[in-house]
């Protein structure tokens, strides 16, 4: 049986990306978003790069914080309920 690299190759590069935005979800998907809208806007490559990584840190924070917050309530409902 010969087992050719290029099936390998082809397969990383498929499973890649989906697994990267599995991975990183929401805060790569608003990053690819803002990226394609700064692109359609003419905006210059440098400050697309710029605005896609604002976008990916805000978007990691706003994530975090809502974690944060949804488990702070929940430990005070179940607080409250004692």
């Amino acid at each position: 049986m010969s087992d050719k690299p290029t099936g390998g190759l082809i397969t990383a590069l498929i499973v890649a990306p989906l697994l990267a935005i599995c991975c990183l979800g929401p805060i790569v998907f608003a990053s690819f978003a803002a990226g394609i809208f700064s692109w359609i806007g003419g905006i210059d490559p440098l400050r697309i790069m710029l605005v896609m990584a604002l976008v990916a840190i805000g978007a990691f924070y706003l994530f975090r914080w809502r974690k944060n917050h949804r488990r702070e309530i929940s430990t005070m409902k179940e607080n409250s309920d004692e």
